[in-house]
C-alpha cells in the first residue's frame, strides 16, 4: 500500500482543501514525504454522510457478515505491516535501523495489536456476543 497524504473518503483518494503537514524524522528533524491532507468542512461534512449511510446499511447486516468485514479488515493491516514498519525505519540511520528493527520484531507491534483486536472483535460478533442493533436519533 503506497502512502499519498491525501484523505480517503467514500474509497476515493481526497486531496488537501485545508492545507497539510508533513511528519519530521525523530533522528534527523528533517521532513517525511509525502505531505499528509487536512480536510476542510466539506470532506468533513461527506466523510460524516458517507459514514451515516453505511452505518445503515451495516447496521442491518449479519452476525457472518459483520465478522467477515472485521476479518477483511484484520486482514488488510497484516498485510501492510511490514511496508509500514519499513517505512518508520528506513527514516533513521543504520544503527537506530537495527535497534527499531530488533524491538519490533521483539514485540507486538501497535498494528498488529490492532489487527489481532479487530479479529477478537469479529469472533465475539460472530458468537452472538456484541451488542443489539441500535438506531442513530
Amino acid at each position: 500500500m503506497m502512502l499519498t497524504g491525501s484523505l480517503f473518503i467514500g474509497a476515493q483518494e481526497v486531496p488537501a482543501s485545508a492545507g497539510s503537514m508533513k511528519a519530521l524524522n525523530p533522528a534527523t528533524n528533517a521532513e517525511i514525504e509525502p505531505p499528509f491532507a487536512f480536510g476542510g468542512r466539506a470532506e468533513v461534512d461527506r466523510a460524516a454522510r458517507l459514514a451515516d449511510e453505511a452505518f445503515d446499511s451495516y447496521n442491518h447486516t449479519s452476525l457472518a457478515q459483520r465478522a467477515a468485514f472485521l476479518e477483511r479488515i484484520a486482514d488488510g493491516l497484516d498485510a501492510s505491516r511490514q511496508s509500514c514498519a519499513g517505512r518508520v525505519t528506513g527514516a533513521f540511520d543504520r544503527l537506530h535501523v537495527r535497534v527499531v528493527s530488533k524491538r519490533m520484531n521483539a514485540g507486538a507491534s501497535p498494528q498488529t495489536e490492532t489487527a489481532s483486536w479487530t479479529r477478537f472483535t469479529a469472533c465475539a460478533s460472530f458468537r452472538g456476543s456484541s451488542k443489539p442493533a441500535v438506531s442513530l436519533p
